[in-house]
């Protein structure tokens, strides 16, 4: 019986398990849809009176009451949205852009958020990451107006002149005056940059109008006065440098001497003078004509024998036909060196620019140089014809001042005198290079040139292996004032080992223009 009654009691026990799971699976399910339930009214409480404080501009409350709504919900899209929101008006940018990226992984047509985390981006500097939502957000008719603007924005500060002037015209043909003013000022910035200085006061005036009395009126005033200036028939400048060299050579266009001939072999540093100015005799878009003064003084701290004074003058003119460009500069150098005449040199240049396309120029030049050195043993040695001539690629990335370039060139110099008949020669050059603007208005400046140059017969057998390199950083302030630093290597493997030397120059400069 008792063995029996246990059979049965533990039959019945197997048979209620299944039961018993199911009802408490049930109640499990409806505990967690009951929490859920909670804290999804919960969030939607909290997040609707954080609208409220956000539309009164109290972002601290706002802030807070987005934040109990997320704690709430962490998968509320919307808690995540605008509390990212809140954070952008209080500049949190970073908090800004993870709140909105978290939104749109839980609802990734949030479009709201395409335009909101745009704008972040551009706000914390990050233009390229900013474009891809923008250009989403253009695509909603309510947004169009203010994604292009900032999609202009950070196209402009990307120095994508072309695509960042179209963002702007879509922008300002929006019709809402809250994007079509600012629009109409960084159309205003663009022409300024291009030099289409007619369009960019045309541009400027009409925010002066429109929004009088602002800051961004206050800066287009600042960009009128600067035209204003620019179209004046003149042009004055002064610098001022200081310079570490390396290896100091007295030659001014750092032509290959042996030590003997103006390479020290020892270093120093130098203070740098330059004054000068040009006037337009001709000053129009699509044609220039100048002539103008330079004047240069080298003051070494040491090596005093190897000060240089330089009075250069000069013409130059330019004249173009849609994509092409024709121009040229002729000058005329006399240094001095302790008081006394050193070098007499003529130059001049002529050049040909044609556009092919939007991104890429070809430029073919020709360069002549007479060397008259009154100084022996210089003049009997190195005074001469040199010329060269040569094209040069570029290709645009998006602006004037973003491009690579790549350029070959034939060189030779000739000796007037028998006597400096080793010196003549005749060389290939291959060049390459880059220029890129930063925001900030950083530029960035490098080429490179290698020099392949064989000597003549009376030279018994010289070849020249020449690499030379140049750093330029620099960034403009207030349209007057440009300071930079920029670093030039030569190093020149000769098979006479008399004529192989290393020499690196490291300066800072301030510009002032006027």
């Amino acid at each position: 019986m008792g063995q029996g009654s246990d059979g049965a009691s533990a039959g019945r026990g197997r048979r209620m398990r299944p039961a018993y799971r199911l009802a408490l699976a049930a109640l499990c399910a409806g505990l967690a849809l009951a929490a859920t339930a909670s804290a999804s009214e919960q969030s939607e409480i909290l997040y609707s009176r954080g609208l409220v404080a956000l539309q009164d501009e109290d972002y601290a409350e706002a802030l807070s009451l987005f934040d109990r709504a997320v704690q709430a919900d962490p998968d509320d899209a919307s808690a995540l949205f605008y509390r990212g929101v809140t954070r952008g008006r209080m500049k949190d940018y970073g908090g800004a852009i993870a709140d909105l990226g978290a939104a749109l992984r839980r609802n990734p047509d949030l479009s709201e958020a395409w335009l909101e985390i745009g704008v972040a981006y551009v706000q914390s500097a990050r233009y390229q990451e900013a474009i891809p939502w923008l250009q989403r957000a253009q695509g909603v008719e309510e947004f169009d107006g203010q994604a292009s603007l900032f999609l202009g924005i950070a196209q402009l500060r990307l120095s994508r002149l072309p695509e960042a002037r179209q963002s702007f015209e879509r922008a300002a043909a929006a019709g809402e005056a809250s994007w079509r003013v600012p629009a109409t000022y960084y159309l205003g910035v663009i022409a300024f940059q291009e030099g289409r200085y007619d369009d960019a006061v045309l541009h400027f005036e009409e925010v002066a109008r429109a929004q009088p009395g602002t800051d961004m009126a206050r800066e287009a005033s600042v960009f009128l006065a600067a035209i204003e200036r620019r179209r004046r028939p003149y042009l004055a400048y002064g610098r001022l440098g200081f310079e570490y060299d390396s290896n100091v050579a007295l030659a001014p266009d750092s032509q290959t001497v042996d030590t003997a001939l103006g390479i020290s072999d020892q270093a120093d540093g130098r203070a740098t003078i330059a004054a000068g100015g040009l006037y337009w005799l001709l000053k129009e878009d699509d044609a220039r004509v100048s002539i103008g003064y330079d004047f240069f003084q080298g003051l070494q701290f040491e090596l005093t024998d190897f000060n240089l004074m330089d009075n250069r003058f000069h013409l130059q003119g330019l004249k173009r036909w849609e994509i092409v460009e024709v121009g040229g500069a002729a000058g005329y150098d006399y240094y001095i060196r302790d008081g006394d005449s050193f070098l007499s040199q003529v130059n001049a240049t002529l050049y040909l620019t044609v556009r092919e396309t939007e991104h890429a120029a070809t430029t073919f030049l020709y360069r002549l140089r007479y060397n008259d050195y009154k100084e022996q043993p210089f003049g009997d040695l190195l005074s001469g014809v040199y010329n060269t001539g040569g094209f040069r690629q570029f290709f645009y990335l998006g602006a004037p001042t973003r491009y690579i370039l790549m350029g070959y060139q034939y060189e030779n110099q000739g000796i007037s005198n028998d006597a400096g008949a080793g010196y003549a020669y005749g060389g290939n050059v291959i060049e390459a290079g880059f220029a890129w603007t930063f925001p900030w208005a950083l530029d960035l400046q490098a080429l490179y040139a290698y020099h392949r140059d064989d000597y003549a017969a009376a030279s018994d057998g010289r070849v020249d292996d020449e690499h030379r390199g140049l750093l330029l950083l620099s960034r403009r302030f207030l349209d007057f004032l440009n300071v930079g630093g920029s670093f030039f290597a030569d190093v020149n493997d000769s098979t006479k080992a008399e004529f192989s030397y290393d020499r690196y120059v490291g300066g800072i400069f301030a510009e002032v223009t006027y």
